[in-house]
């Protein structure tokens, strides 16, 4: 099968020094493998899901007013269930999901690399070799997780667009992948 997937990504090489061309090669590999942004995107290759479940809402509603409301419940049910619709058949909905995609952070560079990307089993399985690759040289050390889906992990405000979306994988996306990364650091340090 030829199904996309996401894949939260830890990069990090210790020598500064190396930092900009190692750092440089490997998103060069990730847009020869995946393509360019719009084509790894999460956010714009996989559909848009909103849980219209009750227990969801009610779950919010306790985190938000503590208690059980009804009217609080049976409005923010109805705004979810016609959400689906308006994100779905109206202009307005549209254009949100697709500016959701454009302020959406899926990649970071700060003195490692930390993405967010999709692709199919072929495309993961060259960046596990091209990783496994340098890792094996000891200029990297690297977490990944793949999973079936991406989230909004959360968002802060911006001056112009009000906020900035970041994305992370579903099943424990960045977490397990930076699980991954620290096995690996203890694995040196014992070595």
């Amino acid at each position: 099968m030829n199904l996309k997937k996401v894949i939260c990504l830890l990069v990090n090489c210790e020598d500064e020094k190396k930092q900009a061309e190692i750092y440089g090669t490997i998103m060069n590999e990730i847009n020869y493998i995946f393509g360019d942004l719009d084509n790894r995107n999460p956010i714009t290759t996989l559909k848009l899901k909103l849980n219209t479940s009750l227990e969801k809402i009610r779950k919010e509603m306790y985190v938000k007013v503590g208690k059980n409301q009804s009217k609080y419940l049976i409005n923010n049910w109805l705004i979810t269930v016609f959400g689906k619709y308006y994100f779905k058949f109206f202009k307005a909905g549209k254009l949100y999901i697709y500016r959701v995609s454009q302020l959406s952070d899926t990649i970071m560079l700060d003195g490692s690399i930390n993405t967010v990307i999709s692709g199919n089993d072929k495309q993961i399985k060259r960046l596990q070799i091209f990783l496994d690759d340098l890792e094996s040289k000891k200029k990297i050390i690297y977490g990944l997780h793949t999973t079936h889906a991406s989230i909004m992990s959360c968002y802060i405000e911006d001056r112009e667009e009000k906020h900035i979306h970041f994305v992370d994988g579903t099943e424990g996306g960045y977490t397990s992948a930076a699980i991954m990364f620290k096995n690996k650091v203890n694995q040196l340090c014992f070595n």
